[in-house]
């Protein structure tokens, strides 16, 4: 069954035009209506402002966005409106910056399938709009774009064609021959010697991508993973190229060994052992950062029992209802408890959270990174629940904004985004309940502003298509 739920990206650029013309007032909030910028310059008051780079709150915060940037932040009191301005009250909410995550796998999905059979331009897009209805407005790709679609679609949204999530690609990840995830395919790059490598990060560079993702996880002893010269060799080839390169790694020895290489960053947990604090110095010392990937973890295994969450609220507004009736269906149920790695995969997944815990309170920079998209993870949904997730594993909640906001950005070389400041882009979130009270509060993302300008959310999403069974 085919159910539509679309993107209309004119439905965007009209709302963001309609933001520039409206004069409706700060009071008028009050009573339910929606308030717009009346002018280039705006005074927004009464929110409490979490930043995004850690520092502190600022509450019954003040700010100014000229031109769709931050040209003022501060408590009431320090702002003062600009004679002409428009006015925009945001009293009773909480201000986020957009969020950014780096390990994604947009077009490959649809429902329950999953495969390059999927991917396509109309895919790719609609995941990208999925994932700014929920407030993630970048996404770095996680090796599993086929061909050279992803690097169009980025380029006609750097010229202002495309809307979505920005998207960011590390075109087709590298893995070793024999080696690599199931369910790819021919898409990733498959090398055998350190020349191989070389060559499959010069042809990335060439075109142009934003990063290297490498697979070394073997899962779980199963398959061939790269060699540590031939890993070894891939991440200096890519930072001649001035290229950051990631890499998916399972077990704790190989993570050592590529911090010695000098990878950049885990897009996945290590879960064959608990991390010691070797890794951890050696983690903080290089400043390799860490995307725990914890949903796609736990998905391997969450539906052998109904989830809590399934069917809720949040993910309707997206995903049908179809889908979780599927998903909560005895007959997928069985499926994933019939799987002799059942336990092994629940135990991977408690020592992945443990592990989130000990390398956050040893000071390892942490990312925002799900690979959502992957099988039976919902692109934007999923980024809501790994926030929830990373703070089960006993980060804090403002640490989590952090690593979902200013951190990715920054590794994505986006210095417009991730922090509600003076200079930066006006893209932000604006909540009715806070996250850092309770972090099952991300879950109402609330309002969307981009430029300073609220956008209607639910015409990002209408007549996508997905298949339900």
């Amino acid at each position: 069954m085919k159910l539509d739920t679309k993107s209309l990206i004119a439905g965007i650029l009209m709302s963001l035009l309609a933001a520039a013309c409206s004069s409706e007032s700060g009071d008028e909030s009050k009573n339910g209506k929606k308030q717009q910028a009346t002018s280039d310059v705006t005074f927004y008051f009464g929110a409490r402002v979490i930043p995004g780079d850690g520092s502190p709150v600022i509450e019954d915060a003040t700010f100014i966005v000229s031109n769709g940037k931050f040209t003022a932040v501060g408590k009431k009191g320090e702002v003062t409106p600009p004679k002409g301005s428009g006015r925009i009250d945001l009293t009773g909410r909480t201000l986020t910056p957009v969020f950014f995550n780096l390990q994604a796998q947009p077009g490959l999905s649809n429902g329950p399938s999953y495969g390059p059979k999927n991917y396509g331009r109309e895919s790719v897009i609609a995941d990208l709009d999925r994932y700014a209805y929920y407030g993630i407005m970048g996404v770095l790709t996680g090796g599993t774009d086929d061909g050279d679609l992803a690097m169009q679609i980025r380029d006609e949204q750097r010229q202002g064609k495309v809307n979505g999530a920005r998207l960011y690609t590390s075109g087709r990840g590298i893995v070793a021959r024999g080696g690599g995830p199931a369910g790819l395919g021919n898409i990733p790059i498959s090398v055998a010697t350190a020349g191989d490598a070389r060559k499959a990060v010069s042809e990335l560079a060439e075109k142009k991508v934003d990063a290297i993702k490498l697979w070394i996880d073997d899962d779980n002893g199963k398959g061939a993973k790269l060699k540590s010269d031939v890993y070894g060799a891939a991440i200096d080839e890519a930072h001649k190229r001035n290229l950051k390169i990631v890499a998916e790694v399972f077990e704790l020895a190989d993570a050592k060994d590529l911090v010695k290489a000098g990878i950049d960053g885990f897009v996945s947990s290590i879960r064959d052992r608990d991390v010691d604090d070797q890794l951890v110095s050696a983690m903080k010392e290089k400043n390799v950062f860490l995307a725990p990937a914890l949903t796609t973890a736990e998905a391997k295994f969450e539906y052998a029992d109904k989830p809590s969450w399934l069917g809720e609220q949040t993910m309707r507004e997206v995903y049908p209802a179809q889908l979780s009736a599927y998903l909560a269906d005895q007959v997928t149920m069985n499926k994933f408890k019939r799987n002799p790695e059942l336990g092994a995969l629940r135990q991977q997944y408690a020592t992945a959270m443990k592990n989130l815990k000990k390398m956050a309170d040893g000071g390892v920079r942490i990312a925002l990174g799900t690979n959502s998209g992957s099988p039976d993870t919902y692109p934007g949904y999923f980024e809501l629940r790994e926030m929830i997730s990373m703070v089960e594993a006993g980060m804090q909640p403002m640490d989590v904004i952090k690593a979902a906001t200013s951190v990715p950005a920054a590794f994505l070389g986006n210095n417009d985004h991730g922090v509600i400041a003076v200079g930066k882009v006006a893209d932000f979130l604006a909540m009715p309940n806070s996250p850092l009270d309770k972090m099952t509060n991300i879950k109402d993302v609330g309002s969307l502003y981009l430029k300073g300008a609220e956008v209607e959310r639910s015409s990002m999403i209408q007549n996508i298509s997905i298949n339900v069974p």
